[in-house]
């Protein structure tokens, strides 16, 4: 679908940010994008450069926090680890940054729900929402935090984007997907 919406892949510039094993970032080459795995788990380098000599493909490696993304990009794809970011807005501003006029990114967040309809026992569960709370009121991040779909929401819609779609997706809508052009 993204590829669809995106115009293709075909020698557009992608960054897989966030790319853990590879497993995406080889489809992105299967499907004729130039890719960058960007990450910061050694050990997921490593089993990314195995997978890809394993097909004989290769892709530029950059390890390092996604909040330090650097470069220009017609494509970025950021799968389930928003929360892994050091802050929401600044995170958001790297992206934007990092987007050539015109480029795309698909992003996959897991949202509130998560926090408030997991079970994670009494004290765990107050830390998480406590960190929850402190940051949807104060944009201060403690730990891993997923942002509410309302404050997902809001930090896109700040951004002068040409196309935003944003929809909430999978079990009792726990996740949200974001699709939007520069």
């Amino acid at each position: 679908r993204w590829e669809r919406w995106a115009g293709g892949f075909q020698n557009k510039k992608l960054v897989d940010l966030g790319a853990g094993p590879g497993l995406y970032t080889l489809e992105f080459i299967r499907r004729g994008a130039q890719v960058t795995w960007w990450d910061v788990s050694q050990s997921y380098l490593q089993l990314a450069k195995d997978l890809l000599n394993k097909h004989r493909l290769s892709a530029e490696f950059h390890l390092d926090y996604m909040d330090h993304l650097t470069g220009s990009y017609q494509l970025l794809f950021n799968r389930v680890c928003w929360y892994y970011c050091f802050d929401d807005k600044r995170f958001l501003q790297v992206i934007y940054n990092a987007l050539t006029p015109g480029g795309c990114a698909c992003l996959q967040l897991h949202n509130e729900y998560r926090v408030f309809h997991n079970t994670h026992g009494i004290v765990r569960g107050a830390l998480l929402k406590a960190s929850f709370y402190l940051n949807e009121w104060f944009g201060i991040k403690i730990g891993h935090v997923m942002p509410s779909r309302k404050r997902i929401r809001k930090l896109f819609s700040s951004y002068q984007f040409s196309e935003l779609v944003i929809e909430e997706y999978g079990t009792n809508g726990d996740s949200t997907l974001i699709w939007l052009k520069k």
